[in-house]
């Protein structure tokens, strides 16, 4: 690049510039926590390769695997992502369902976060506890809590109790796999592991939670993370046999962290699939607006997901639920669903991703929390699509 100055001090002045923003770039590089806001110049990104894939090793033949690095810094400008917005949602290409898949193998999987409550290791005992939830009971710091004393005081007897993540009246019915946009969502099966929600957001492209692979910094379960397949409009007939509209594997997975537990606003995931799934079943849109000076918008937004109070093997759907506030860069919903939703998409009435639910809060004793239409105490946490559209933006744009 030349720089066209007219005099020497121009050129100090470029100099400087330019030193400014390498370092910059060098110590925003070296971030494994929350993505940057509106404000931050960078995001620091995780990019993690899927050795077993077959699509990575045609791509890497060819040339045109560009993606390799651990971490990157995706460039945070609003015009830049905000006009993508117009096609990143499809209807399915001629409509037409995929002949369904019965699945034998991995039917019966729990979700990551029973997985994660089973494991006997003691680095992970130690930290269960009372906490902002994603993946576990672990203590989280991107919330404080702050309601000992209130446990103490609150009264529990002959009170109404409700599921954990559901408020009042539960609204959920079965989503209806042969539909859009419900037939984009599908389960990421971690083969004689455990389970997430997933969408469709591209034709290659699968959102879900980053605790769905990480946890304090390190795989959840070792190198299986990498032969989990996503199965799209997974679900169960009226006998109760499982069956999904089509399986792809992954070849590449974009993080906003590897401490879910920590970086509450970060944890989001971008798979590409090695299979271009989309193309029949369509994907949604994103919003990357933030809302949050909007809030409360009441009875504006869906969550599906495979939860397993009894929605685990055919995904619920909640079709009116609210955004209640924010709080350090997430936001707080009262949308019914339970452990096992966790990566399902809050989608407004154009079939946009707004957010995707990662977690809730919760006190230690669960007798506490009384039925109610919203409890501002212990709400369900969604992380925005403004914290990971910046890199999806990226992905499209200098990617794919």
């Amino acid at each position: 690049m030349k720089y066209r100055g007219n005099n020497s001090f121009e050129g100090f002045l470029f100099f400087l510039a330019v030193n400014w923003a390498l370092l910059s770039v060098l110590v925003l590089g070296t971030q494994t926590g929350p993505s940057g806001g509106w404000g931050a110049r960078f995001q620091s990104v995780g990019c993690e390769i899927n050795p077993h894939s077959k699509y990575n090793k045609m791509s890497s033949s060819s040339g045109s695997l560009r993606e390799k690095s651990r971490m990157f810094n995706v460039s945070v400008d609003q015009g830049n992502y905000i006009s993508l917005r117009a096609f990143l949602g499809t209807l399915p290409i001629g409509g037409k369902l995929q002949d369904l898949v019965r699945d034998e193998d991995d039917a019966d999987l729990p979700s990551v976060e029973k997985f994660l409550e089973g494991l006997t290791l003691k680095s992970l005992k130690e930290n269960l506890g009372k906490g902002l939830r994603g993946g576990t009971d672990r203590v989280a710091a991107a919330v404080d809590v702050g309601v000992e004393g209130e446990q103490q005081s609150i009264d529990t007897r002959d009170v109404h109790q409700r599921r954990l993540n559901v408020y009042a009246k539960d609204q959920r019915t079965y989503f209806d796999p042969d539909v859009y946009p419900d037939r984009t969502f599908g389960k990421l099966m971690f083969p004689a592991s455990y389970y997430c929600t997933g969408q469709l957001i591209g034709k290659r492209y699968v959102l879900t939670a980053a605790h769905c692979f990480y946890s304090y910094g390190t795989s959840i379960d070792g190198d299986n993370i990498y032969h989990s397949k996503f199965r799209v409009a997974y679900h169960t007939d009226k006998e109760g046999k499982h069956y999904y509209a089509a399986s792809s594997a992954w070849g590449r997975l974009w993080y906003g962290t590897t401490y879910p537990e920590v970086y509450r606003n970060s944890d989001w995931a971008i798979i590409e699939l090695e299979t271009p799934l989309g193309e029949t079943q369509g994907y949604v849109g994103i919003n990357p607006t933030d809302l949050s000076r909007q809030l409360p918008m009441y009875n504006k937004f869906s969550l599906i997901g495979y939860s397993e109070d009894g929605y685990s093997q055919t995904a619920g759907i909640d079709p009116k639920c609210s955004l209640e506030d924010a709080y350090q860069g997430v936001y707080f919903h009262n949308c019914d669903c339970a452990a096992g939703a966790s990566g399902g998409a809050l989608l407004d009435a154009s079939f946009n991703v707004v957010g995707i639910n990662t977690a809730h809060v919760m006190p230690s004793n669960t007798k506490l929390l009384r039925a109610s239409d919203y409890n501002p105490t212990y709400p369900n946490i969604a992380v925005p699509a403004y914290q990971f559209m910046p890199t999806y933006a990226h992905i499209l744009t200098q990617i794919d």
